[in-house]
């Protein structure tokens, strides 16, 4: 169980995103069916974003049969995206929020940050930091 599970978790109202470099679009109910999913709020221009890339990686390692792992890019060009992947290795599959909009109704204000959603729809983990288990 997560480390700040929290009893009176909020809900998470299904919502869809665009797939970076992709066609396709995320859907939160269809990935909720699946397991966890772990939302992680992220800029390029972010320092302490890119600090804590190889706790989520070892995160998503670890809990790969478990959980869903997406990274939420709020506002960043594509290009820029492109650019960030491939000098820091990042293989979270990448939401586009191209106007900060989803972000924004999230209340997410500060970058980075950390959701995990289970399969209720329920958000059981939210910090400015990713949890250290799931």
């Amino acid at each position: 169980m997560l480390s700040s599970f929290n009893l009176n978790a909020k809900s998470l109202e299904d919502f869809s995103l665009p797939l970076y470099n992709s066609e396709k679009t995320f859907q939160l109910k269809s990935e909720r069916s699946k397991g966890l999913v772990v939302l992680n709020f992220w800029a390029t221009w972010c320092t302490a974003c890119i600090k804590e890339i190889p706790e989520l990686e070892a995160l998503k390692k670890k809990y790969t049969n478990k959980a869903q792992f997406f990274a939420v890019n709020a506002g960043d060009k594509p290009h820029q995206i492109g650019k960030f992947i491939k000098k820091h290795g990042f293989t979270y599959t990448v939401l586009s929020d191209k106007d900060k909009s989803f972000s924004k109704a999230q209340n997410v204000l500060e970058l980075p940050r950390t959701m995990v959603v289970d399969q209720q729809g329920k958000v059981i983990y939210d910090s400015d930091k990713p949890p250290l288990k799931l």
